[in-house]
């Protein structure tokens, strides 16, 4: 079995709410689901779930009372988001990577397939920075001690930790935490909805023959599996 049917296996309990594959995969309205909250962090504007929201907010708050300044550079993205992000990537690469299989692969060490991130359920955020450099520095590495310690508490984990403590997938990534109640539900009715069939309309979508794309849904944080 390949892609996404793999991931059938992997499912242990009935959903707790319906969606529709199209929304699992940034296809839909947001601003007119009222369980979408509309909220601004460091000057731009973003969207999360309401439940998420909330949780944040407390946790950002907390936060700034230790001294830790967090804000968002990325939460919820439509399929249309994610798309330019990946077509970017595509095209800046095409001379680096010309063979597409290669170029997939190099792509994909940090960024999503449109239809297969996990910011399409509003549930996770980037905080404070997407370059790994930061998180070596001195002010990157107390955020990032904080953040450990503390955002499980409000519900948050982060679902790339070191390769080392997950089945593959995307490569570690510091700054993303997906707030784990919601997540996970959505993780679970994403398995049983999305096929690899549904993944296209890309740059690139033509070469995933050989692309096992469970792999990147499912290489994360064990705490954050269904």
């Amino acid at each position: 079995m390949k892609g996404i049917t793999k991931l059938l296996l992997f499912l242990c309990f009935v959903p707790l709410f319906s969606l529709s594959p199209d929304e699992l995969m940034g296809k839909t309205k947001i601003t007119e689901d009222t369980n979408f909250v509309r909220f601004s962090s460091a000057g731009r504007t973003f969207f999360l779930r309401r439940e998420a929201y909330i949780a944040l907010t407390n946790m950002i708050h907390a936060a700034q009372k230790d001294g830790i300044s967090l804000w968002v550079v990325s939460a919820y993205r439509s399929f249309d988001d994610q798309k330019r992000i990946w077509e970017r990537k595509w095209n800046l690469f095409s001379s680096q990577y010309p063979d597409p299989q290669t170029r997939l692969v190099w792509i994909l060490r940090y960024s999503s397939l449109p239809g297969t991130s996990r910011h399409h359920w509003g549930t996770d955020v980037d905080l404070v920075s997407v370059d790994p450099r930061f998180f070596l520095t001195a002010q990157g590495k107390k955020i990032l001690s904080w953040l450990e310690n503390h955002a499980p508490s409000y519900g948050f984990l982060r679902p790339y930790t070191t390769l080392s403590q997950r089945k593959g997938g995307y490569e570690e990534e510091p700054w993303h935490w997906s707030y784990a109640p919601l997540a996970r539900e959505y993780l679970s009715v994403y398995t049983n909805l999305v096929q690899k069939t549904n993944i296209h309309g890309f740059l690139g979508d033509a070469f995933l023959d050989e692309i096992d794309i469970t792999t990147y849904v499912l290489g994360i944080n064990p705490d954050l599996l269904p």
